[in-house]
């Protein structure tokens, strides 16, 4: 049973995987998402939603403690409304450190 549980998770497409952790986490038990993470690093996939084809460019970040430049998203974010300032929440999938992190507003 385990190893077929496995072989359906290998069996994924990238797009599958990605939908599954980015889109669909509720979903699934934590062992699934464990083992869809293992299966997109071993891919060598980022864990993170492609920008739209007309996206502007995006500043790199990088993590303050290793200098990581792959993250996930927590999920909790902040606007401010005067400026349009923006943070969210992000987790280093090097290291683990979860941290916010700010972005100004795009130039128009």
């Amino acid at each position: 049973m385990h190893d077929d549980y496995l072989q359906r998770i290998v069996s994924k497409t990238d797009g599958e995987l990605l939908e599954m952790l980015l889109d669909k986490a509720a979903d699934y038990r934590p062992e699934a998402l464990e083992a869809a993470r293992r299966e997109v690093e071993r891919r060598g996939l980022p864990l993170e939603r492609p920008a739209p084809a007309d996206a502007a460019p995006q500043r790199l970040i990088a993590c303050p403690a290793c200098g990581g430049t792959r993250f996930q998203e927590s999920g909790a974010s902040a606007e401010r409304a005067a400026d349009g300032m923006f943070a969210r929440v992000l987790t280093c999938t090097a290291c683990g450190r979860t941290g916010w992190f700010v972005a100004a507003p795009a130039a128009p």
